[in-house]
């Protein structure tokens, strides 16, 4: 039987018990510790991106989500994924969920001055679900936070059509038929599971990250950096998980670069062709994305 919404309600009241215990055990916004993951976590089955926009609506930036299964959004630019600079928003805010039913929950976690979706209130600690189009205003910030989800055919029969962002996602090209496949693949290559580390540089879609606030390297210099790596893990001097974990740019350093599972249309066309491209347990050669330069191991 599918998931409606009373039975989402059901489960997060009855099930949830992270946002239960997170309830019970503090008082005060700035007391929490990191977020920690909920057990319904799982790898995204949509794409997300946020369209950053000022008080009058004008897109200022979008900032492209490339496929995480949580994001968690506050002005301390050291603990979350999307740092937002604004005394009116709490250190750790809120987070943004994909739930293994497919769907995109708001957390919100427990912020001092709140969180509001589509101008209503939410709840702290009660997951509430997103829509295409769906509103986010973090505290008194100014700025509002507008989702796109892409590649959901669920999401777009829901408001009457598909955008045109979901249509272009379909006209990706197929892989080339001659790539290498192992007796495992057929359905399963629809989906992989890789780790990455990622290396910005000065011209990266978003030029800072968790290990530099300005990034201020060339291309060249990054691809250097990734480089360098790939032979020190070759050469059996670090592994790939110890060296994501403390020179990756990417939120993903926190879990050995791992992105978890992850499907065609999930990420950037750079990215995806490398990812499909590899078999298990290969590392990439070093290339460039609109984040930067990476390198990436196929884990399965």
């Amino acid at each position: 039987m599918g998931w409606d919404g009373m039975q989402v309600d059901h489960f997060f009241s009855c099930g949830n018990s992270f946002a239960a215990q997170q309830a019970r055990t503090f008082d005060r916004q700035d007391d929490m510790p990191p977020f920690t993951s909920p057990r319904w976590e799982a790898p995204p089955q949509v794409h997300l991106s946020l369209d950053v926009c000022d008080a009058s609506g004008r897109v200022q930036s979008r900032i492209d989500l490339e496929g995480r299964s949580h994001v968690v959004l506050g002005r301390d630019a050291s603990a979350v994924d999307v740092a937002v600079d604004d005394r009116g928003v709490s250190r750790t805010h809120a987070a943004i969920v994909h739930h293994r039913n497919g769907r995109l929950y708001l957390i919100d976690l427990k912020a001092t001055h709140g969180t509001k979706m589509d101008g209503e209130p939410v709840e702290a600690h009660k997951p509430t679900r997103l829509k295409d189009g769906s509103k986010v205003q973090l505290g008194h910030a100014q700025a509002l936070y507008v989702v796109h989800l892409h590649g959901n055919r669920q999401s777009a029969s829901e408001h009457g059509a598909e955008t045109k962002r979901e249509t272009l996602q379909k006209k990706t090209p197929k892989q080339p038929e001659q790539q290498p496949q192992d007796k495992s693949e057929g359905k399963k290559e629809a989906v992989v599971r890789c780790s990455h580390i990622l290396v910005k540089h000065k011209d990266s879609r978003r030029p800072s990250s968790w290990k530099e606030k300005v990034v201020s390297r060339t291309k060249e210099e990054a691809l250097r950096m990734v480089a360098k790596m790939r032979e020190d893990i070759l050469g059996g001097h670090a592994t790939f998980t110890e060296l994501a974990k403390i020179e990756s740019h990417c939120s993903s350093a926190k879990k050995g670069g791992d992105l978890g599972e992850f499907s065609r249309g999930s990420m950037q066309p750079q990215f995806e062709e490398q990812a499909f491209a590899l078999a298990v347990g290969k590392i990439s050669q070093p290339f460039l994305s609109d984040s930067g330069a990476h390198i990436i191991l196929r884990t399965s």
